[in-house]
């Protein structure tokens, strides 16, 4: 799976795990877990930290 694909495929379980039971959460780490191949505990931590915003930055003219 390609990085742009697990991407998408994160944002699109990332509600769904946030607001489920603690039973249902297993089922989708399992799920998440297999199709990207991540470790559990990795899969974890991406799957709780907030949604990636892109920063703009400006270079300052000297």
């Amino acid at each position: 799976m390609e990085t742009q694909s697990k991407r998408e495929y994160q944002k699109a379980i990332k509600n769904r795990y946030r607001t489920s039971d603690k039973k249902t959460k297993s089922i989708i780490l399992n799920e998440f877990c297999s199709t990207c191949r991540y470790n559990r505990k990795y899969a974890i931590r991406i799957l709780n930290r907030p949604i990636f915003r892109v920063k703009v930055t400006l270079k300052k003219k000297r």
